[in-house]
C-alpha cells in the first residue's frame, strides 16, 4: 500500500490511467501526480530515438476524486532528442496539453453543464472551475463527444429525413424500424450537413430506403446523394402532404376569416397530424368556418378532407382526387407547385403505410423532446439529445468493430430521462 493511501487509495486514483503515479508532496494537503511512459517516441525533426530527460516543470490542476474536487501539482515525463535536443512530451490520458483541469474533471464538468448552469457548476467544483473555464470545457468536450457518436453510427436500413419543432425549425434524421434518432441540424444549416451525414450512410451499404419532407431543404439533398442508387427507393411522407397544405390554409385564414371565433378556429386547424382530431372537432370545425367567407370555407373542408385520407385511405385514387380540388391560382400555385415537383416521391410512398406510421410516431417523440428545450441554444439541444443517454450498441455486427458502433438514440428512453432531469 502507498504511504499515499491515508489521503488516496493510489489504485483508485490511477485507475484506467496508465503510466500514472502519485505520491506525497512536501506539502502535507497536497500530492504529486506523475505522468510516465514507456514509449520511446521518435523526435519529429532527426528521426532518431528520444532518450528520457527527467521531467516537466509542476504545475497545479484541479481534479475530482471521492465526490470532491482536489488540487494536485502535476508533472510529465519528458523525452529529448540527443542529436539536435528537441524536448518531447507525449499526449497525457491524465491532463490535456495546457490544461488546468485534469480529463476526469472535464467530463464531469461536461455531464454536469448539460442541465445547469455555468455558475452552479462553477460552485460544484468550489469556484476552483470559474464560470467561463466551465462554458469553455463544456463546448470542448461536448463537440468531441459528438463527433465520437457520430462517427460510430450505422445505417438503418430504414431512414426517415423529418422536419421537427414549432416555433424553431430542425431537420432531423431518425431509424424508422425504431424510435432512435440519428442527428438533428438547424433547418437553415441542413442541406450541407445532411448531405455529409447521408453520403457517409450510404457508404455503408446498409439502407433500403428513405422517407423524406417534399420541403426542398430535405427533398434536393436526398435526391442528390440516393438518385444514382437504384437499388434504393426515396419516397415523401405522407404527413408532409399534409402539412404543406395545411401550413397554407392556416396563414390564408389567419389573413382573411373574420376576427369572431379566429382563435378557435385556427387552434383547430393547428391540430397536429398525430393527435386525434374527433368528430366533434371536425363539427366545431366546419360550423366556424360556415360563418366565413367561401373561399376559406373551401379551403377547410379541403384540409379537413385531406387529414381524412392520410389517416384512413392513403393511396393514389384518394391523392390525386383531393389535389383537383386545391385552387390553381393565388396563393395554393406554390403548393401545388411543390407537390408537382415532389410527385414522384409522394407516388411511391403508397406502398409504405408501416413506415409512413413510424416516420409520423418519430416526428411526435422529436417534437416532445424539444418542447422540452424550447428555452435553451441548438448547441445545448443538439448535446443533450445526442449525449443525455447511451446510445444503442449494436456489438457483434461487425467482424473487427474498432469502436462500439451504435444505431442511433431512442427517443422514448431519451424522453423520460429529460423529463427527470430538466431543471425545474
Amino acid at each position: 500500500m502507498s504511504k499515499t493511501s491515508a489521503f488516496i487509495d493510489e489504485a483508485l486514483f490511477c485507475a484506467g490511467i496508465p503510466g500514472l503515479s502519485v505520491e506525497r508532496d512536501d506539502d502535507i494537503d497536497s500530492f504529486l501526480v506523475t505522468y510516465s511512459h514507456h514509449l520511446i517516441p521518435s523526435c519529429p525533426y532527426c528521426l532518431r530515438d528520444t532518450v528520457r530527460a527527467g521531467y516537466t516543470r509542476q504545475r497545479t490542476v484541479v481534479d475530482w476524486y471521492n465526490n470532491r474536487p482536489i488540487l494536485v501539482k502535476y508533472r510529465e515525463q519528458r523525452s529529448k532528442c540527443p542529436r539536435c535536443g528537441k524536448v518531447i512530451t507525449l499526449e497525457s490520458p491524465y491532463v490535456r496539453q495546457g490544461s488546468k483541469t485534469t480529463r476526469r474533471m472535464d467530463r464531469l464538468i461536461g455531464k454536469s453543464a448539460l442541465y445547469n448552469s455555468y455558475d452552479s457548476v462553477s460552485k460544484l467544483t468550489d469556484g476552483y472551475v470559474s464560470k467561463a473555464q466551465v462554458g469553455r470545457i463544456f463546448g470542448e468536450w461536448a463537440t468531441q463527444e459528438i463527433q465520437n457518436t457520430i462517427i460510430d453510427l450505422v445505417a438503418p436500413p430504414h431512414i426517415g429525413v423529418h422536419i421537427v419543432g414549432t416555433t424553431t425549425k430542425y431537420l432531423l434524421l431518425s431509424d424508422l424500424d425504431s424510435d432512435c434518432f440519428l442527428d438533428i441540424f438547424p433547418l437553415s444549416e441542413a442541406a450541407t450537413h445532411l448531405i455529409t451525414l447521408l453520403i457517409r450512410l450510404v457508404e455503408q451499404m446498409n439502407t433500403k430506403s428513405i422517407c423524406t419532407e417534399i420541403d426542398t431543404s430535405c427533398l434536393i439533398p436526398v435526391r442528390g446523394v440516393f438518385d444514382s442508387y437504384q437499388e434504393i427507393e426515396t419516397y415523401a411522407s405522407r404527413s408532409s402532404v399534409y402539412n404543406i397544405y395545411a401550413e397554407e390554409v392556416l396563414s390564408s385564414v389567419n389573413a382573411y376569416a373574420e376576427d369572431e371565433n379566429k382563435d378557435l378556429l385556427l387552434n383547430l386547424l393547428s391540430t397536429p397530424l398525430f393527435e386525434v382530431f374527433t368528430p366533434s372537432d371536425q363539427t366545431k370545425t366546419k360550423k366556424i368556418a360556415s360563418q366565413s367567407t367561401f373561399d376559406v370555407r373551401g379551403w377547410i373542408d379541403n384540409l379537413l378532407s385531406i387529414r381524412m385520407i392520410v389517416e384512413n385511405d392513403w393511396n393514389e385514387n384518394s391523392y390525386r382526387a383531393w389535389k383537383s380540388t386545391i385552387p390553381k391560382w393565388g396563393q395554393f400555385k406554390q403548393v401545388l407547385d411543390n407537390l408537382k415537383f415532389a410527385d414522384p416521391e409522394i407516388h411511391r410512398g403508397f406502398g409504405h403505410i408501416e413506415f409512413q406510421k413510424k416516420f409520423e410516431e418519430n416526428s411526435e417523440l422529436a417534437n416532445q423532446i424539444i418542447s422540452l428545450n424550447q428555452k435553451t441554444s441548438f448547441e445545448l439541444l443538439r448535446a443533450r439529445m445526442l449525449l443525455t443517454i447511451q446510445p444503442e450498441y449494436v456489438k457483434g455486427q461487425f467482424e473487427k468493430p474498432q469502436r462500439n458502433m451504435h444505431s442511433g438514440i431512442r427517443m422514448l428512453r431519451l424522453y423520460e430521462t429529460m423529463t427527470h432531469m430538466m431543471p425545474r
